[in-house]
């Protein structure tokens, strides 16, 4: 479809189907260009708040387009992923740190509109303390989504730390100059059954230092 506008009724990826809802934000160009989509509610009980969810622009597709043209054939494995990993991080995260809040990064002032690589943040005491790229696939470049974590970071608080999740094998990932100011590690993340390995990684980012050690780190 052409480019969506503020309020466009539009469809968008939800498990292995699609749902329905409102465009109510669009940052990024190009291929990197996300819509931001406030979903029909399918909870009609009173005071129920509204569920939100940002997605590429090719994903999405007018309300009118036939059903059997989809935007993109790799949008079901992108979506279940990410939902998967944020399973994964409410399950693991607790353990790790009390009070934290996970939350699409297009429902996060000031990130969602500046930053296009940014999936998934986690705060702490209203305070941002970890934002997440997800990659799905295994073919995607490893250097390149370190560079949009890194650009993101540059203009992040201190402290504020970054990780790279990828379903891929690590063997050949990309080194990196340490940066003690906002730590990144890239994690191996297949399903559950990773979540050990997950845990060690935000560990390792959210937890102080013993040695002082800091900067890119994989797992």
């Amino acid at each position: 479809m052409t480019q969506p506008s503020l309020g466009e009724r539009v469809r968008v990826p939800w498990g292995v189907d699609e749902t329905e809802g409102e465009v109510v934000a669009v940052y990024g160009e190009g291929a990197a260009q996300r819509v931001v989509v406030r979903l029909d509610s399918k909870d009609e009980g009173e005071g129920a708040e509204p569920e939100t969810v940002a997605v590429r622009a090719s994903d999405i597709r007018a309300i009118d387009q036939l059903p059997g043209a989809p935007s993109s054939p790799s949008w079901v494995e992108s979506v279940r992923y990410t939902r998967q990993l944020r399973k994964a991080l409410e399950t693991v995260l607790p353990r790790i740190a009390t009070g934290t809040q996970i939350t699409p990064a297009g429902d996060m002032p000031g990130i969602g509109h500046n930053d296009v690589g940014i999936d998934l943040t986690v705060s702490r005491a209203g305070r941002l303390v970890l934002v997440v790229e997800v990659k799905a696939t295994t073919t995607v470049p490893l250097d390149a989504a370190l560079d949009q974590l890194h650009a993101y970071l540059a203009h992040a608080p201190h402290g504020v730390a970054g990780l790279l999740v990828f379903p891929g094998s690590l063997k050949n990932a990309p080194t990196d100059k340490d940066d003690s100011r906002n730590p990144i590690a890239v994690v191996q993340w297949r399903d559950a059954r990773d979540n050990q390995r997950l845990s060690r990684t935000l560990k390792s980012l959210l937890l102080p230092p013993m040695g002082g050690e800091a900067g890119k780190r994989s797992a």
